[in-house]
């Protein structure tokens, strides 16, 4: 079935607002309540692969909402150590549109297909679908924080460049 451009419009924007309905039914009321730009914080009670959907549907979604919302929900949940390597969030932002990164932003879908537990992170291996029906996979580090504003929130240590696995059916 061939879709139009509206069509397609339509159903991100369906898709973004399911997304933002289920986010703010999943996550504790402390997560967002004093939140102005509507962004989910970290809490320690947001669970590692709930850090990686949250991000993953953030830039699934990225300019629905409004500019670069999936961007700068993705930098809240950057763990520190994370945010001392990428920089500012201008920074940060610019690596992630980098062709490297690139295919992340405005994917079609995602999927968590494995996961490797260890005691303080978790390391998730996503296979990610374009909207060129490319077919894209990478790993996703979440770690718990140990010091600072953030302790026992799990947040994105790292996230290797995603690599090409084929095309969609």
């Amino acid at each position: 079935m061939l879709l139009l451009p509206q069509k397609i419009h339509i159903r991100r924007c369906i898709a973004g607002m399911m997304m933002l309905m289920v986010m703010m039914v999943l996550m504790p009321v402390s997560a967002y309540a004093d939140n102005h730009d509507g962004l989910i914080m970290p809490a320690p009670s947001i669970a590692p692969a709930d850090v990686v959907s949250i991000q993953m549907m953030a830039l699934q979604n990225n300019d629905i909402v409004g500019d670069d919302l999936g961007l700068r929900q993705t930098w809240v949940f950057a763990h520190p150590n994370n945010k001392a390597v990428t920089g500012p969030y201008d920074r940060f932002a610019q690596m992630l549109r980098n062709p490297s990164y690139a295919p992340i932003i405005n994917h079609r879908n995602f999927e968590i297909i494995d996961k490797k537990e260890e005691t303080d992170q978790v390391q998730f291996l996503i296979e990610m679908e374009t909207p060129e029906n490319q077919l894209y996979r990478f790993v996703w580090v979440v770690k718990m924080v140990t010091e600072g504003d953030e302790v026992g929130c799990w947040m994105t240590a790292a996230v290797s460049a995603p690599m090409p696995a084929g095309e969609a059916s």
